[in-house]
C-alpha cells in the first residue's frame, strides 16, 4: 500500500495520507459502523445492486444524513480526515485545512472541492476494506 496519493483538483495538486490503521478503525468505529447497523436499507441496496454506484452513493448518502448528525459529519471530515490532506505547491506541502476548519488554499475554498476530497480521501483510505467486507464480510 501507498503511503499516499496525489490528486488534482482544480488544477492544485493535493496529497492524501494513508490514515493509519487505528486512525482507520476509529473512523470505521464511530461513524460508518453506526450507520451500517442502523440502515438496513443501505445493505439491502448494495447487496441488492453491487455495481451500482450511483444507487450505492445515494444509499450511503441518506443513510449518513439520517443517522450521523452534521457535528458527528463535520467532526469526521475536519477532525479526522482533513489533517491527513496537504496542498502540494512548488514541492513544498502546505495543510489544506486549519484546525478550524479555514480551508488554507483560495482555489480549493469551496463545497465541490471540499467534497471531491473528502471523497478522495475516503477512499483512498476505506475502498479496499469496504469492498472486501461487502463482499460476504470476506476480509483478506
Amino acid at each position: 500500500m501507498t503511503k499516499y496519493q496525489d490528486i488534482t483538483v482544480n488544477g492544485v495538486t493535493v496529497r492524501l495520507y494513508r490514515l493509519s490503521a487505528k486512525q482507520q478503525h476509529d473512523i470505521v468505529n464511530q461513524y460508518f459502523f453506526p450507520i451500517t447497523t442502523q440502515a438496513n436499507e443501505l445493505v439491502n441496496v448494495i447487496i441488492r445492486n453491487p455495481q451500482n454506484q450511483i444507487a450505492i452513493a445515494s444509499a450511503i448518502a441518506e443513510a449518513v444524513n439520517k443517522f450521523m448528525p452534521a457535528n458527528k459529519r463535520d467532526e469526521l471530515i475536519f477532525k479526522h480526515l482533513m489533517p491527513s490532506v496537504k496542498v502540494v505547491a512548488v514541492g513544498i506541502e502546505v495543510e489544506y485545512c486549519s484546525t478550524k476548519g479555514e480551508i488554507t488554499c483560495e482555489e480549493l475554498n469551496n463545497i465541490k472541492s471540499l467534497y471531491k476530497i473528502t471523497y478522495e480521501a475516503l477512499k483512498f483510505n476505506f475502498e479496499d476494506f469496504f469492498t472486501d467486507w461487502l463482499n460476504e464480510n470476506k476480509l483478506s
